[in-house]
Order: structure tokens, then sequence, then C-alpha cells
């Protein structure tokens, strides 16, 4: 445990948060007789982001995990009253019953989305200029791929994606060669990720972390550690294995010790934000 950690930032601030009153439950005649009064207070909210110029929203109520009505209603509201911005459901991106997991994913979905949706849309655009008209996958968390549009809908997905392909490739590689258990190391320039894989199966869990934010989505289970090819290192005697950001720990950037900064040819995690 490193005492002198502190938690990264959320990715939305509270002040971002428009709490909206709603009901989830049997009584269907009660909540029917109320949409217009809901419908209302939804067209309020949404005049009040729209003036505030936001790119991107999550929606999470209470007890979406069961029933998912009113989220979807809010959603099309917002559509209708927020042209071209960014909305997602937490029912839709992690329905679990837990509602600080739920809301966290579902928040990451809406902070990268946007960006993600752009960059695709220029991806797709691009290879249609070049006369490519088969299908187009991305990598996603859990090692599996998932389509195009699908990816700028479920960005959240894709998150933990870059060291997903090869553990999945390695599994398939050594299974057929007699070798249950495997260990497979991806170094880059900025990180260095570990991964177990166990009859050409590799490790996964339901849920994870990034940069301190919880992420209720299915993903590879890979250790990771601040330090790749980019990285000089030295040691320390006090403190334990955490990222060569945070101190003390008894592997740290030689550079950053003694003042010295990393080249650009070998960049350092400080060269990229931390979502």
């Amino acid at each position: 445990m490193n005492a002198s950690s502190t938690r990264s930032a959320p990715a939305a601030p509270s002040r971002a948060a428009v709490p909206h009153a709603h009901r989830s439950g049997t009584d269907r005649p009660h909540w029917k007789r109320d949409a217009p009064a809901r419908r209302s207070g939804a067209q309020v909210r949404s005049r009040r982001l729209r003036d505030e110029g936001v790119e991107a929203i999550a929606i999470t109520f209470l007890f979406s995990f069961f029933n998912s009505d009113h989220e979807r209603r809010a959603a099309e509201i917002l559509a209708e009253e927020l042209p071209g911005v960014f909305i997602t459901q937490s029912a839709e991106i992690a329905p679990e019953v837990r509602l600080y997991e739920r809301t966290s994913t579902t928040v990451l979905n809406a902070y990268v989305g946007p960006v993600l949706s752009s960059y695709l849309a220029r991806l797709e655009e691009r290879l249609a200029q070049h006369h490519y008209d088969g299908p187009v996958l991305i990598m996603q968390s859990n090692g599996g791929v998932i389509a195009l549009h699908a990816a700028s809908e479920f960005a959240v997905n894709t998150l933990l994606s870059g060291p997903a392909g090869g553990p999945v490739a390695s599994a398939s590689i050594v299974e057929p060669i007699g070798l249950p258990k495997t260990m497979t190391i991806d170094m880059g320039g900025t990180s260095f990720e570990v991964s177990l894989a166990h009859n050409g199966r590799t490790e996964t869990r339901s849920n994870g972390e990034l940069a301190g934010q919880p992420i209720a989505t299915p993903m590879l289970d890979i250790s990771t550690i601040g330090a790749g090819a980019g990285a000089s290192l030295g040691s320390h005697r006090v403190g334990c294995c955490v990222s060569d950001r945070r101190a003390p720990a008894p592997f740290r950037d030689r550079r950053r010790t003694s003042g010295e900064e990393p080249s650009p040819q070998s960049p350092m995690p400080t060269y990229f934000s931390g979502i």
C-alpha cells in the first residue's frame, strides 16, 4: 500500500451532475399520470445542459437495471432537445445493481464516446475513399472484437483494448504445441503488461479500474506496471511496486529522480492524460 498516493479526479465533477426525479415500480398508472411533469423537467434540464455547451451526457437512474423505461425515455427527450450530443444510458452500458460502478462505467463511456466516435467516423470515411467495403472490427478489452458503429456507442468496452490482443494471440499459439499454462508479456514505450492463460484461455474478470475509475465491463485480467521501454529504472529501499508516477516505489524512472526530463523519443506516461 502506498500511503502517499492520491486518487485520480473523477471523469465528471460533481457540479456536472443533474438530478432528475423519477419512479420505477409496478404502479404503472402512477408513472403514466406523472409523465408530462417528468418530460417538462427533463426539457428544462436539457436546456441548462445546452447552455453549458455539454458534448456528452451519461444517464444513470437508480433502478434502471430493473426497469430501463425511464432512462430510455429520458434519452429520447434529450436527443430531441440536444441534437448532436453523445448520450449514453447505464441500462445499456452496465445493467447491474451496483450503482457506483454502473455510474462510473457510464460516465467513462460518455467521456471517451465523442472522441472515439469522431475518430472511427474519419476512419470509415478514409476507408471508403480507398474503396474498401469489407468489415471493420475493433478490439475490445475482453479480447473479442466489435463492429465499427457498435464501438462508437460502447466506447468504454475499448478502453483497455490496447494490450488485449497479445494475450489472446499468445494463448491460441501455445495451446496446439501442448503448453497448458503460459505467461504473456507485452512491453511498449510506456507500460509493461503481464497476463496468464490456462489451456488456451486467457484469464478474464467482470470488472476493473482505469486511472482510479471503476469499470463494470468484462476485460482480460492483465496486470500493468507503469514502466515500459521508454523508462530508465533505479531502485529504492522502501515502498511497494506501483506506477512510476507515485512515490515511494522500488522502481521509478531514474530520469525523474535525477530531475532529468524524458525525451520525446522515449515518452513517459506523463505525456498522456489519465484517461
